[in-house]
């Protein structure tokens, strides 16, 4: 499941080539993953069930272009930093800092 189109990945990131097809689709799996779990019950494009509605790719239908453009962000992040780097990563259990600023006012927290 994706909330971004492959495509759409591939034109951000100007790949023109099918080669990284494999590894881009893993980061969208990846990085749409993490979004809802951030999300939770505020991701607003789910059904009462709490699962995104899916077109026949696979691709979320109506996902705001703000949460579109952290899953974007993140699955560049995972692309980019495949090494891990210490300089660059996020604390654990969170998302680096422009997503969540992406995201926070979607963000219903639970109340203990």
């Amino acid at each position: 499941m994706m909330l971004v189109s492959l495509e759409k990945a591939k034109l951000r990131g100007r790949w023109d080539t099918d080669s990284a097809d494999s590894d881009i689709e893993l980061a969208l799996q990846g990085a749409s993953r993490m979004v809802l779990n951030y999300l939770g019950e505020g991701a607003t494009f789910c059904d009462s069930s709490g699962d995104p509605v899916l077109d026949t790719s696979g691709v979320v239908l109506e996902v705001p272009e703000d949460v579109q453009n952290a899953t974007l962000f993140l699955a560049a992040w995972m692309l980019k930093n495949v090494d891990g780097d210490p300089n660059k990563e996020f604390e654990m259990g969170y998302l680096p800092l422009p997503v969540v600023g992406m995201l926070y006012h979607y963000r219903i927290p639970t109340v203990a």
